[in-house]
């Protein structure tokens, strides 16, 4: 991680006094998420979600709380959906956000991690690429040399980006997919599922298939 100036973010992999953690969701995602946590040696001391038929359930061995909306402690969103990660983030403007880098992440020098995002397992990152706030990096995904993940997005499992990509705010690349060097993908866009990416991609659409088609548009 680079530039740590006062207001960079806390990362689990380069602040040693770092010792648990607080996540906000207990879906699937927060499972992996509480892995993740685990192995890099920290504690989980609080689950908080908003779904009533989580409370009261285990999450990493910790009793699930209804969210009461804290800020205190470091805190990481556990929540695949991109614009519920930004709704939360939003909510909590004073929050301290722990970044997490699985250890069987493999990171080039000078990439770049923003706050509350999630490198996964097995994860590949090339030098020059810049991984937005609460950006998930999922596991097994490739970005490639001096992309761009913008904040709140989401980098499925097994997808490729070549290198130079730009990937907007709160996009979505699906599982499996591959993006071709140098293309967009706007905001919000989302990239489904094994797709191929030919061609850049505008704010707000959907592409899927092989090569990938516009099929709707938000």
């Amino acid at each position: 991680m680079r530039g740590r100036g006062p207001d960079a973010p806390v990362s689990a992999q380069t602040i040693l006094s770092v010792k648990g953690c607080v996540l906000i969701g207990a879906g699937g995602h927060a499972r992996v998420v509480a892995a993740t946590l685990a192995r890099l040696g920290l504690s989980l001391e609080a689950v908080f979600d908003a779904n009533p038929a989580r409370i009261g359930t285990l999450l990493g061995g910790v009793e699930v709380e209804a969210d009461d909306g804290r800020a205190d402690g470091l805190l990481h969103i556990a929540i695949g959906a991109n614009g519920a990660r930004r709704r939360i983030a939003a909510a909590r403007s004073g929050a301290r956000w722990l970044s997490l880098i699985h250890p069987d992440a493999r990171l080039a020098p000078e990439v770049e991690v923003g706050e509350g995002a999630l490198i996964g397992m097995g994860a590949l990152i090339q030098t020059g690429a810049r991984i937005g706030r609460h950006a998930i990096v999922n596991t097994g995904a490739v970005v490639e040399h001096d992309n761009r993940i913008g904040d709140f997005a989401h980098v499925a499992p097994g997808a490729v980006l070549a290198g130079d990509v730009v990937v907007g705010e709160a996009a979505l690349i699906g599982a499996g997919a591959v993006v071709l060097p140098g293309l967009h993908i706007g905001a919000g866009a989302v990239v489904g599922a094994g797709a191929v990416v030919t061609r850049s991609v505008g704010e707000g659409e959907t592409v899927t298939g092989a090569p990938a088609r516009v099929t709707a548009r938000s």
